[in-house]
């Protein structure tokens, strides 16, 4: 599916969301949705099959997404089905964060470090990093042992390197000629 298609559905679902004024609600319902699908990949596979009729793929959108915090959230996934788009579901749940997140002034991104951080640690990096963007931040921890130490957060496009692996590369490059 391309992104202006994804995009459009993504954007129809914000509308819902702010029409309703539960964007947040919506934010925190699909994050958790788009975990259960990238972990059940079946259940794409089931919404967009061939085989099984529109009506018994409706009837498993009411079924398992009961938690759903508006009616209108499952009728949009159904209206999808009804457009042959159910493939792409995961995809367009994807944009609508982003769009949500944006509509909110709300960035989201990766800590990425060779230990596990305290949330103490995180909180401070999150308000540091909300006053540099003047934005909320929230920011998900990764381990990567490949750290040595230190920290790497990655916001969109910016990464901000405050690793030991990153120190170390930067001397070697600058002693072997480098800038």
């Amino acid at each position: 599916m391309n992104n202006l298609v994804t995009n459009k559905y993504a954007s129809a679902l914000l509308s819902i969301a702010l029409e309703e004024n539960k964007n947040e609600e919506y934010r925190e319902y699909i994050k958790s949705l788009i975990k259960v699908i990238e972990e059940n990949r079946d259940i794409l596979t089931l919404l967009s099959d061939a085989f099984i009729s529109k009506d018994e793929k409706k009837n498993v959108v009411d079924k398992v997404f009961v938690n759903s915090p508006s009616i209108y959230l499952n009728n949009f996934i159904k209206v999808i089905i009804d457009n042959g788009r159910a493939r792409n579901l995961l995809d367009i749940l994807k944009e609508f964060i982003k769009v949500s997140n944006s509509h909110d002034d709300i960035v989201e991104g990766l800590i990425y470090s060779a230990e596990k951080l305290s949330e103490k640690q995180i909180d401070e990096l999150t308000l540091a990093l909300e006053k540099k963007l003047s934005k909320k931040v929230y920011l998900r921890p990764k381990i990567d042992k490949d750290l040595i130490g230190g920290f790497k957060i990655v916001i969109n496009d910016s990464v901000y390197d405050y690793s030991i692996k990153y120190k170390v590369d930067n001397l070697r490059n600058n002693l072997l000629g480098g800038n």
